[in-house]
């Protein structure tokens, strides 16, 4: 019987080792791409892969996020080119404004019209910076199926949420009964005495941390000769920046 069990369960056994090594396999991160290493040569070595400032969209620079959504390596690495495409466009649009602005060759006379002149460019590069964006967003949408689009709308509901606390007008355009009314208004004042308890804990904890520091600044005056105290004393009673500014460190350290 045990020589049975082994021969039936050891081919069980394989065929899971080899179906968890296939999905580990599938989940491997991809390396970079060739055009994203093309884009961060570009951009002088660093250029982050973020996407546009939408709410969900920091779903996919984290774990959790990437898990959320079951994205897999091949979309991870889609995404990451169009954010290294979409900062590129950004980093190459701020360096083009740095050295419009920088107007080193404009006469005095002139500055003025140059001036107007450049505040229309921005008005432009920020319309062209909005387009990116939708074009980004565009492209990772399509990108994901239906089921992962879903969940990406509930991460964004999910990160607007905060807004209500502030916001109860949007509240009361929702038809609330007067049950839910009476809930959200004990939902509200719940929340403002632990916000008012935690705001107390806060300022007990900076009185202990402003005690904590006292106190060690007089244990070290205790550990000086008098003449270093007297010593002190004179240089603590220059100029407050004077007394915290580091003298600057010697060639070779």
């Amino acid at each position: 019987m045990p020589r049975l069990t082994y021969t039936i369960g050891f081919p069980m056994l394989l065929a899971a080792t080899l179906a968890i090594a296939a999905r580990a396999a599938e989940e491997k991160p991809l390396g970079p791409s060739d055009r994203a290493t093309e884009l961060v040569r570009k951009a002088g070595g660093t250029l982050s892969y973020s996407l546009p400032g939408y709410y969900g969209y920091p779903a996919f620079q984290t774990l959790e996020g990437q898990k959320q959504l079951g994205l897999t390596a091949e979309q991870k690495q889609k995404i990451q080119d169009i954010g290294f495409e979409y900062n590129f466009k950004l980093l190459e649009q701020q360096r083009q404004r740095t050295a419009d602005w920088s107007m080193r060759d404009v006469k005095p006379e002139d500055r003025p019209k140059v001036e107007y002149e450049l505040r229309q460019r921005d008005t432009k590069r920020t319309e062209d910076a909005r387009q990116w964006a939708d074009e980004a967003r565009k492209q990772v949408e399509q990108l994901l199926d239906a089921k992962q689009l879903a969940v990406l709308r509930d991460l964004e509901f999910r990160q607007r949420i905060p807004v209500i606390y502030h916001a109860r007008y949007l509240l009361d355009t929702l038809g609330l009964d007067d049950e839910q009314k009476k809930q959200i208004d004990a939902i509200y004042g719940d929340s403002a005495a632990k916000q008012q308890e935690a705001s107390r804990k806060m300022s007990e904890i900076s009185r202990q941390m402003y005690e904590a520091q006292n106190q060690a600044c007089e244990k070290i005056v205790e550990t000086l000769r008098p003449e270093q105290v007297e010593k002190l004393k004179e240089l603590m009673a220059r100029p407050v920046p004077a007394v915290i500014q580091a003298p600057p460190s010697k060639p070779g350290k």
